[in-house]
């Protein structure tokens, strides 16, 4: 009888064993598949800015505000009051808008930025703190 009982532990402390173990496999995939989640979604999350402490629409922003005429001439190539005037025209007579992540003062500017200075890709995309891909759309 006794035999049997320490033959009954054994199993059952053979089966706990094996619970542990694919418990702790279990686990053990959960974690690497978290970190690499997180490794793969890491680019898309951390939006800090990595080009500069302002970003393009800040700038824009700032820029629209000042009213400066100089400083206005020298960045847009143009007043501020044309530059209101061609935004206002493009956004009655074209299809450009607004985005999610881009307003239309800064899709100008950017545009303009390119086209009055020569501006190349990497250029554009240190002054206005965005992608590349975001640049050349």
């Amino acid at each position: 009888m006794e035999a049997d009982s320490d033959a009954t532990s054994s199993i059952a402390s053979i089966d706990s064993d094996d619970s542990n173990n694919r418990q702790k496999k279990t686990l053990r995939v959960i974690q690497a598949a978290a970190s690499a989640v997180l490794l793969i979604t890491q680019p898309y999350v951390d939006r800090s800015l990595c080009r500069t402490s302002m970003s393009g629409s800040a700038y824009i922003d700032e820029l629209l505000e000042s009213g400066h005429p100089q400083r206005c001439f020298e960045v847009l190539r143009m007043s501020l009051d044309t530059f209101i005037a061609l935004r206002d025209c493009l956004l009655q007579t074209s299809t450009l808008s607004s985005s999610r992540g881009l307003l239309i003062e800064e899709k100008l500017a950017i545009f303009l930025h390119i086209v009055g200075r020569g501006a190349s890709n990497r250029d554009t995309q240190e002054r206005f703190s965005h992608s590349g891909e975001t640049v050349s759309r």
